[in-house]
């Protein structure tokens, strides 16, 4: 986004006189291909913020296309204790996989009478893997989650 071009309108006063000026200024010109304006609504009842885009793009057939996207958030993310409670439980069971995995890797590489990379490979089959993936990506959305606070 190019912040010479883009004008910002603070209160319903001055929006319309802003917006009279630019049409004026003929701001709207062969040159414009993608015009953005975004609004930021809150709804009390679900107390949620939703950020509201509507993009035109314009061809130089002539042809407009315009989209529409939402990007919402919740402001209060744990309304009640059982959002507390189903979270930690979720963390538990991943955490007590995680010890289950690395007890079974440990086993596989130093606790059988195979050499520690045979262990390791006969260890890491299609299931193993996908408790690794599972492990992994539900400690990453953790930190993320964490990190957002």
């Amino acid at each position: 986004e190019d912040a010479d071009s883009a004008v910002w309108l603070y209160d319903a006063e001055s929006a319309a006189a802003q917006l009279r000026e630019l049409e004026k200024s003929r701001w709207m010109h062969p040159g414009v291909n993608h015009i953005r304006v975004s609004f930021l609504v809150y709804n009390s009842d679900d107390d949620l913020l939703v950020m509201t885009h509507v993009n035109f793009l314009f061809a130089r057939s002539g042809r407009v296309w315009k989209r529409i996207t939402h990007v919402s958030m919740l402001l209060n993310n744990y309304p009640t204790v059982w959002k507390y409670i189903w979270d930690v439980g979720f963390y538990a069971q991943v955490a007590w996989l995680f010890v289950c995995e690395v007890r079974e890797l440990c086993f596989a590489v130093f606790g059988s009478n195979m050499r520690p990379w045979a262990g390791f490979r006969s260890y890491m089959g299609l299931w193993n893997l996908v408790d690794w993936v599972y492990i992994l990506t539900s400690f990453i959305a953790l930190g993320l989650w964490v990190a957002r606070i």
